[in-house]
């Protein structure tokens, strides 16, 4: 009984239908291939809300011709490239943050390294804004890596729920 159950997790029976033209009997069966879906965790979303607002003046105003206020909003949710699902809920404890020994709190000397590396290319950066030194502006790198580089090159994928107008 296990086997046939292993069997048919990722397989479907199908009977196949007797032919008009003429065929065996005996009704039989074939076996399709589905293939097995692996669903990962939602990463989540984020709501985003942009308005835009205008006045239109007119220029000589008629009771048929006002000046118009225009205010529209977008609403679009964003997900999240990198999930948050592994991070707590809770509320932290207050107190303790208050009994945590100093140390806990040191960066590492490979803390410091990667710190100064950061601070490295923010500067670089500032630096080929200066005309004389703006050659040099192909050479600068423009992100500093992380653990997350790969999924935060990817393009966001967006949901445009509404343009509203009042």
């Amino acid at each position: 009984m296990k086997e046939e159950t292993n069997r048919l997790k990722n397989k479907h029976e199908l009977p196949l239908v007797q032919l008009a033209t003429g065929g065996s009997e005996q009704p039989q069966q074939a076996t399709v291939a589905v293939p097995s879906i692996v669903s990962s965790p939602d990463k989540g979303r984020k709501l985003v809300f942009d308005n835009f607002d205008f006045r239109q003046q007119v220029h000589t105003m008629t009771e048929e011709h006002q000046n118009v206020d225009v205010h529209w909003c977008t609403h679009m949710a964003v997900e999240n490239r990198v999930s948050g699902n592994h991070l707590s809920d809770t509320k932290p404890d207050a107190d303790g943050l208050l009994q945590m020994e100093n140390g806990l709190c040191l960066p590492s000397p490979q803390d410091h390294h990667l710190q100064r590396q950061n601070y490295i290319t923010l500067t670089t950066r500032a630096i080929v804004e200066i005309p004389c030194l703006a050659f040099l502006k192909p050479l600068v790198c423009q992100h500093i890596p992380h653990r997350y580089s790969k999924e935060t090159r990817e393009k966001s994928q967006m949901v445009l729920y509404l343009v509203a107008h009042h």
